[in-house]
């Protein structure tokens, strides 16, 4: 279990993880953490594509919120295949990244199509949280 300071929340639980399952094992870190370091609010993301959030339920965290889904735009070349953050192909940067100018009208999506690129996007994630003076 690894964690980093967040900004809005004291911390963020970035990752947990097991190579064998260990009943308990979660919240036993969990509690080490808290017991180390005194926490006051914990968040952490859940990718709703791949998992359900049951270990926060387990580990007292409550669902505050769902993230909306977010893309990358990934080309077609399957011999050498491009993917790009949505914020490295902001109309602004594009110019740069393909090293040639866009008629102003043309729109980040009508630009990155063009160059042979599909949005591939995520289901969203679930944001949860923990408090240590919540109930």
């Amino acid at each position: 279990m690894s964690f980093n300071v967040h900004k809005k929340h004291q911390w963020e639980l970035v990752r947990y993880c097991q190579s064998q399952p260990i009943i308990g094992g979660a919240e036993k870190l969990l509690k080490a953490f808290v017991d180390e370091y005194s926490p006051k609010s914990i968040i952490s993301f859940c990718d709703i594509a791949k998992f359900t959030g049951g270990v926060y339920k387990k580990l007292g965290f409550k669902l505050d919120h769902i993230n909306e889904p977010r893309f990358v735009w990934s080309n077609k070349n399957e011999k050498n295949p491009v993917v790009l953050s949505r914020r490295q192909c902001q109309r602004h940067k594009l110019e740069r990244l393909f090293g040639e100018q866009f008629p102003k009208e043309m729109s980040e999506k009508t630009i990155m199509e063009s160059k042979g690129f599909v949005r591939l996007f995520d289901c969203g994630n679930q944001a949860w949280i923990w408090c240590a003076t919540c109930p």
